[in-house]
C-alpha cells in the first residue's frame, strides 16, 4: 500500500464512520430498524419478489422466515443483544438473510 492509498482511505474515513453508525442495530420499534421493515414489507408484499440473484428468487415472505430462522440460530447458540457476529460468505440471497436476522436480534454484523 503506498502512500496514495492511504491517503485515499484517510479521506474516506468520514464516510465510513457515517456508513457505519447506520448500520448499527436498533430496536425494532424504531422506524428505520432495517428488520423491521423487511417484517412489514413481507406483511405488505409477502408474495412479491423481494431478491433476484442468479436465477433464484425469494419473495418478502420466503426472504424474513429465512431472516427468522437465521435469528433464531443465532439466540438459541447464546448470540445476543449488543454482540458481534463474524460475517463471511459469497454473495448470495442467504447472505443477506442472514445479515437481516442478525439485525433482527440486535447484533452487529462484521463483514
Amino acid at each position: 500500500m503506498g502512500i496514495v492509498d492511504v491517503v485515499s482511505v484517510l479521506s474516506e474515513m468520514p464516510t465510513l464512520l457515517k456508513l457505519k453508525k447506520g448500520m448499527v442495530p436498533r430496536p425494532a420499534s424504531v422506524a428505520d430498524c432495517f428488520g423491521a421493515r423487511v417484517e412489514a414489507n413481507a406483511l405488505k408484499f409477502g408474495q412479491r419478489s423481494a431478491i433476484v440473484f442468479e436465477g433464484q428468487e425469494v419473495n418478502w415472505s420466503e426472504f424474513n422466515a429465512l431472516a427468522n430462522r437465521y435469528a433464531h440460530y443465532l439466540k438459541s447458540q447464546g448470540v445476543q443483544r449488543g454482540d458481534t457476529v463474524s460475517v463471511i460468505m459469497e454473495n448470495r440471497i442467504e447472505f443477506l438473510a442472514l445479515l437481516v436476522g442478525v439485525n433482527k436480534i440486535g447484533v452487529t454484523a462484521g463483514l
